[in-house]
């Protein structure tokens, strides 16, 4: 602490004369105190984990309406999970724009929910990833 700090002694010339050093004590209490910063720190702790629990909220309503929708394939049940599918691509994008989320975890998180989407709008559609040419050209 800044007291303790000011308390303590240090050997300036080898031995020559002790002087009492504050250590910078008043250029170092200049900028936020470490109180402060602890109560930044966790209020945005606490609005980073209520936008990560929207993310994971919103996600598993976009699988109930999935689930919904594989039951019974209505236009009603398809909207529901379209609209879906956008809250949880606005609440995303959201967190990725305010640092919540890295911007790799983001569109991971959406190409999830979006590939469960597609698989039930176009089950015809196989989604395949190739990692080069040859592999395109081999399976023609």
């Amino acid at each position: 602490s800044e007291s303790e700090l000011s308390d303590m002694d240090f050997d300036i010339d080898s031995g020559a004369e002790v002087q009492s050093i504050a250590m910078f004590a008043t250029a170092a209490s200049k900028g936020t105190s470490p109180a402060k910063r602890a109560r930044q720190d966790q209020v945005r702790r606490r609005r980073n984990q209520a936008y990560k629990s929207q993310v994971r909220t919103f996600t598993k309503k976009f699988m109930a309406a999935c689930e919904i929708y594989d039951q019974d394939p209505s236009p009603e049940n398809r909207s529901a999970m379209e609209s879906a599918l956008g809250v949880v691509y606005g609440i995303v994008d959201k967190c990725e724009s305010k640092g919540v989320l890295h911007k790799n975890t983001a569109n991971r998180r959406k190409a999830k929910v979006g590939r469960q989407y597609s698989q039930r709008t176009q089950p015809g559609v196989a989604i395949m990833a190739f990692s080069s040419e040859s592999e395109l050209s081999d399976v023609e």
